[in-house]
């Protein structure tokens, strides 16, 4: 009789221990998303603050404009043209080509929808300060993406200063549904290696490569 109640006991304490830990993962994930810590796509953290519009407009002017904006053309200017062709050849080499023209095409998406997105909310750039060309814009643009908690460029993160965390993610959703999350992944990959590479030739030794690799 004793064995069956401290058996019978023993089977009660385990319930309600099992019910605890059902409660308590029931309530965290009943908890507003802005209580946890938010992460950008395909990681690093989030910028919450508001958009480097002048670099943005920067970048825009350095890759030829609203109408014509192209990666290629902006990393030609920043770089020079052997510079740039160097860095993509190295890319292919690494990524495949196929990988590094989807890249190109998804980073000119991103610019120029993140623009639309800018104007839907009724947001203008400023003119590009004259002093954000060449070497300057490159550094400008390696550090819009670097997150201070671990040092590394994040593509979301680098995003989220072009046009805002609130833009950012209504592109991020757009890009997956257009583009499929492994094409995404792969172009934030590339992207990331891209703005480590040019941390490297401008001598800024204080990024790390993001582990998306």
């Amino acid at each position: 009789m004793d064995r069956t109640r401290r058996s019978a006991g023993k089977l009660h304490r385990v319930m309600l221990l099992v019910s605890l830990l059902a409660a308590a993962a029931a309530f965290a994930s009943s908890l507003p998303t802005s209580v946890r810590p938010e992460t950008g796509k395909f990681g690093g953290k989030v910028h919450s603050g508001a958009a480097s519009l002048q670099l943005t407009a920067a970048l825009l002017q350095a890759g030829g404009g609203a109408e014509d904006f192209s990666t290629r053309t902006a990393l030609v200017n920043v770089l020079g043209e052997p510079a740039t062709d160097q860095e993509l050849t190295k890319l292919e080499q690494q990524y495949g080509k196929r990988a590094v023209q989807s890249w190109l095409e998804i980073s000119d998406w991103l610019v120029t929808q993140g623009l639309v997105q800018l104007r839907n909310i009724g947001t203008e750039l400023p003119p590009p300060p004259d002093s954000l060309k060449g070497d300057r814009l490159a550094q400008a643009l390696v550090e819009a993406g670097v997150a201070p908690e671990d040092g590394a460029f994040w593509s979301s993160y680098y995003y989220d200063h072009l046009f805002s965390h609130g833009v950012n993610r209504v592109l991020e959703e757009d890009l997956g549904r257009r583009y499929g999350e492994n094409r995404a992944r792969r172009a934030y990959a590339v992207n990331n290696q891209l703005m480590y590479d040019i941390s490297l030739q401008i001598h800024n030794s204080n990024i790390s490569l993001a582990k998306l690799h």
